[in-house]
């Protein structure tokens, strides 16, 4: 299984979001950076992820929208786990 730890400290605004994103979780460079391509992203997935997202209460704005659409991947996509801590 793969853990993955995303840090609420660094998805500050969209674009430190996306790079934290990108960076952890591996995207390609092709990576649209937004949120279709975020969700169209986590639901390729099939190896089996475990994210783990700390300081989850620090997400504001942006942030918290980046976090609706992983909850819902994670709801579609059985490879995906999500533990916000």
């Amino acid at each position: 299984m793969n853990c993955l730890s995303l840090f609420a400290q660094e998805m500050t605004d969209r674009d430190a979001a996306h790079d934290h994103l990108a960076e952890v979780i591996g995207f390609p460079d092709w990576y649209g950076r937004k949120l279709d391509a975020l969700w169209d992203l986590l639901g390729d997935i099939s190896a089996p992820t475990h994210i783990h997202l700390y300081n989850c209460q620090l997400l504001s704005g942006y942030g918290l929208r980046m976090l609706q659409v992983i909850v819902r991947a994670v709801a579609e996509n059985p490879s995906l786990a999500l533990t916000q801590h």
